[in-house]
């Protein structure tokens, strides 16, 4: 079904898309939503010409109040940034069933509950995947660069945070004593109310 397109489960996902399901015989479509669609080359622009990180993007979509895919969340988190930034099918070109369940590489992050091994993915060869079209959104030369302007940006991050910095000496190695899971630094301002 998805080699013959009838099949689009990545597509009620994706910002900046429209699906329409299957209605009255015709096939199952996808459309650019124009809103959406302005607000992911804004998110493009901001990462190439302006070299804003994922979370000074995340903020100013947050001071703009800009909705999110659904509407239902008014907050934009630095995960969805990242996807949007990272997705291929903005290009007008993708893959379907590059990945399959799989037994997990690393230890099982939480410890204090039992987890079963198929939450893993684990990668399909070539072969296997499945092309996917949608309307482009961004050229493939402005995907590419954004991809090395993120790999700029995280290189520059993992500098910042080197334990020459100064800055949260103790980041990957304090865990919480209850799930093993990573404890992480944050900086909170304090507001003085009088």
């Amino acid at each position: 079904k998805a080699r013959k397109a009838e099949f689009m489960p990545w597509a009620y996902r994706i910002y900046g898309y429209r699906y329409t399901p299957k209605q009255a015989g015709m096939p199952p479509r996808v459309e650019i939503h124009p809103e959406q669609a302005d607000v992911v080359r804004e998110i493009f622009g901001w990462l190439l010409h302006e070299q804003l990180t994922t979370r000074q993007i995340v903020k100013r979509l947050n001071a703009q109040h800009i909705p999110t895919r659904t509407g239902q969340n008014q907050v934009w988190h630095a995960a969805s940034v990242r996807s949007i930034l990272t997705n291929v099918i903005y290009t007008g070109h993708g893959h379907y069933n590059k990945t399959k369940t799989g037994v997990p590489r690393k230890e099982t992050r939480r410890k204090f509950s039992a987890r079963k091994d198929n939450y893993a993915r684990a990668g399909r060869p070539p072969e296997e995947w499945v092309p996917i079209t949608a309307p482009a959104i961004i050229s493939a030369p402005i995907f590419a660069k954004a991809q090395e302007q993120l790999q700029r940006n995280q290189e520059k991050a993992r500098r910042a945070y080197q334990p020459t910095s100064q800055r949260y000496l103790l980041r990957t190695l304090v865990r919480c004593g209850h799930c093993q899971l990573h404890m992480q630094a944050t900086r909170h301002r304090s507001v003085c109310k009088r």
